[in-house]
Parts: C-alpha cells; structure tokens; sequence
C-alpha cells in the first residue's frame, strides 16, 4: 500500500514547482487455523494454506503499440513439526554413560538407577539421589572441561549431604 503526498514549492518568480514522494507502509496480515490433529512423534503435519495470484496488463502508445505485463503470487502455509523430549530418559542415558571412576580418590557411590531401586519409588527422589545425580553430572562436566558447570553441579551436590562434593568444592578454584 503507498500513500503519495505531493508538494508544492515555490521558487521565486519561476511558479510553483511540485515534487512527488512515496511513502510506503507496510502490509501486516495474520493466518491461523484452529484444529486438533494427532501428530506422531518427529513427524509433521500440513493444517492449510492460502494462494493468490495477480496479472496485470496496460497497453500504451500510439496504435496501442507499447505494453507492459506484470505478475504477483504470494502463499502462505501452515504446519507444525513434534519433537517430544523425553527428560527422565534423556537423565538415565547420560548418566548411565558417565565414567565411573574420574577421579582415583572417588569414593564409589550407587548409580541414579540403584538409589531408585533401594527406595522402590521413583515418585520424589531422595537426597541420596538428588546428590548421585548431580555429582555424576559434575563429573561428566569435569571430563568435558567445563568447570563452571561442574562447580554448579558439585554445589547442588553439597547441598543434597555429599561428601564429596564438599572436598571438591574445597580443591575447585
């Protein structure tokens, strides 16, 4: 859409000078759709779309010798994409994938999966496994090099009654 706004200048005795000047604002249009639809998951799904199109022709000239043509098509789709993130299992693999043994005064503690298993109820962890958990994420982090994670592991760690995280706090800079 282009509002035109025209001047009129004066120039001394020569008369009035107009100038032209487009201002062009900008087109906001909204699409939606409103329907339920089962998506499996990392699968896709089409809900809809719209098409246009737009053709213009002028003639010009003497004998209607001169023309112009112009086209315009716009489309707009609609789709949505599931990725469903599984956390607990994402938990399980990286700690089931860490080292067991990083450092060689480690005091060996049970896996996240034994201290489950010893309460028989995964419904609210215990502080035992609240404090395996993230001491095996700090040495998962500790391996990796990234020292300011594992400090914040081996913080939660110490918050939870681990012993360990407290001595490792105390040699961490």
């Amino acid at each position: 859409m282009c509002l035109r706004v025209v001047f009129a200048l004066l120039f001394g005795s020569s008369g009035p000078l107009l100038a032209q000047q487009v201002i062009q604002q900008p087109v906001v249009s909204t699409t939606g759709v409103r329907t339920t639809v089962s998506v499996p998951d990392r699968g896709n799904a089409f809900l809809g779309g719209v098409s246009s199109a737009q053709s213009q022709r002028n003639r010009s000239g003497p004998f209607r010798s001169g023309s112009s043509l112009g086209f315009a098509r716009q489309t707009t789709s609609i789709s949505t994409g599931v990725y469903i993130h599984d956390l607990q299992a994402m938990d399980e693999a990286i700690l089931n994938s860490a080292p067991s043994n990083i450092h060689k005064n480690q005091i060996p503690h049970p896996t996240l999966k034994e201290a489950r298993d010893d309460r028989g109820s995964t419904s609210s962890p215990s502080p035992v496994t609240n404090f395996v958990r993230s001491e095996q994420l700090a040495q998962r982090a500790e391996a990796a090099g990234k020292w300011g994670v594992a400090k914040l592991h081996w913080q939660a760690a110490a918050r939870h009654g681990s012993k360990l995280a407290e001595t490792r706090l105390a040699e961490l800079p």
